[in-house]
């Protein structure tokens, strides 16, 4: 009988040494599980901020862009606008200077006529 009672003893201890590194190797796991947890969530988060920031950077240049794209057609009517005054004042050069040379000629002319 203390044969099989030493036999049994060894199981028990055995399998309390299997226990133990069985509750050892689920602590580890448990451990390293909310270790990983939290770098996913970490990670997660920073995927977040990370789009979250994109998002904004995005609309910032949306909006840059499309001031951009506003002061360009201000600008454009302001040139159009300068290229008519522009194209109205050489045209009234334009017949000034006719008009005088048709003054200087008429002048000219008159000058010839009286034997001047």
């Amino acid at each position: 009988m203390k044969t099989a009672e030493k036999a049994w003893e060894a199981e028990k201890q055995e399998l309390i040494k299997i226990n133990n590194q069985d509750k050892q190797l689920l602590n580890k796991l448990t451990k390293d599980r909310g270790f990983l947890e939290t770098r996913v969530k970490t990670l997660a988060e920073i995927v977040d901020e990370n789009e979250k920031s994109a998002k904004e950077t995005e609309e910032k240049c949306r909006e840059e862009v499309r001031r951009a794209k506003q002061q360009l057609e201000e600008e454009k009517i302001a040139r159009e606008t300068m290229e008519k005054k522009y194209e109205y004042m050489r045209q009234e050069f334009f017949k000034m200077e006719v008009t005088n040379q048709q003054a200087i000629d008429l002048v000219v002319t008159k000058k010839e006529g009286n034997g001047e």
